[in-house]
């Protein structure tokens, strides 16, 4: 009796000290870091003797002179009147967009044949197994891989479009922009398709069985049930999947960096290439790249608020609205009697 009342939740905090830590180091303080200099006029590594202040900028008065006034968002005017950065923006939309729409169409329509009621399919756990595959493997191998297989003037695609005779010599597909971004674009649509496709399974899984029983007895087909049955009950397994693919297209870095470098002339270069190459390389512009974080960072914010909105469930939100409505008549009710 006396261990009824013994309590083991300073244990759990026990166990997530470490988190707490790592968190704190890792994730936090460099955000918190981030945020601050992006609003000042830091570039490169910390010097001793160099300081650091918010940015400023020269006004002239009605008078004639000159004054130094606070500037905090001149990073940002200048982000925003930067070539390099508007493109780089652009490129990334149009990457992802090409990769994410492809791979979510496969991966519904890969998850549909696997959990069909109809169409028993043996070895699913080898198929499974070979379409996650490539997501496992690490992303510099698989840009290098690529990059060998796209090779100038030597690689195996040239050599066999030379051999089918659909050209006549090699082409050096590092220096067309559309080539570029469509290798890029195959390359995320090949390593995620698999990892799509079994998150939208687990999602089919859970659906209650009878819901299909009920609707083949009515004559339902498998489009019908798809459309009718499929699609609004993985709502929330679609929202996952869109906000998650919309953070890591965004943050597109290792692919097109290992593949293309970024060319040709900047038409593969992304967002994260862009923040890397002026934190890191030239003029070592880390309030540049702070502020071109935080753009992104709003930017990711705005449209997966905007899906969330998409994507709520409206009948939901039209009882909650109903509620809440009934909630102020009832009180508007008390207040007149008393």
């Amino acid at each position: 009796m006396k261990h009824k009342n013994f309590s083991y939740a300073k244990y759990g905090y026990l166990f997530c000290i470490p988190f707490v830590v790592i968190f704190l180091i890792f994730s936090l303080y460099p955000l918190i870091f981030t945020t601050s200099i992006a609003f000042t006029n830091r570039s490169g590594p910390n010097i001793p003797g160099r300081e650091y202040s918010i940015l400023t900028t020269t006004v002239t008065t009605e008078a004639g002179n000159t004054i130094e006034k606070l500037d905090p968002f001149g990073n940002f005017r200048l982000l925003m009147s930067n070539m390099a950065f508007r493109t780089s923006l652009g490129n990334t939309f149009m990457i992802w967009g090409i990769n994410f729409v492809p791979q979510l169409l496969l991966a519904l329509l890969l998850a549909t044949w696997f959990t069909s009621r109809r169409s028993k399919i043996k070895g699913q756990g080898f198929f499974k197994i070979v379409f996650y595959m490539p997501n496992i493997i690490t992303a510099a191998s698989i840009a290098l891989l690529f990059r060998a297989l796209f090779g100038f003037p030597l690689g195996v695609v040239n050599d066999t479009l030379i051999l089918l005779g659909f050209i006549d010599s090699p082409v050096n597909f590092e220096l067309n922009t559309l080539a570029s971004r469509l290798v890029i674009a195959f390359i995320q649509f090949w390593m995620w398709y698999g990892y799509t496709m079994l998150i939208i399974i687990a999602g089919i899984m859970g659906i209650n069985p009878e819901m299909y029983e009920s609707a083949e007895i009515d004559g339902a087909n498998s489009l019908q049930q798809f459309f009718y049955i499929t699609i609004p009950n993985i709502r929330t397994v679609m929202l996952y999947i869109l906000i998650t693919s919309l953070i890591g297209g965004l943050n597109m870095f290792d692919i097109p960096r290992l593949y293309s470098l970024g060319g040709p002339d900047g038409k593969t270069q992304t967002i994260s290439l862009f923040i890397y190459g002026q934190a890191f390389e030239g003029t070592y512009r880390y309030n540049l790249a702070s502020a071109a974080s935080l753009v992104i960072f709003a930017i990711i914010a705005i449209l997966s608020a905007v899906i969330f909105y998409i994507m709520r469930d409206k009948d939901a939100a039209q009882l909650k609205k109903m509620q809440r409505s009934q909630k102020r008549a009832q009180k508007r009710e008390r207040a007149g009697v008393k």
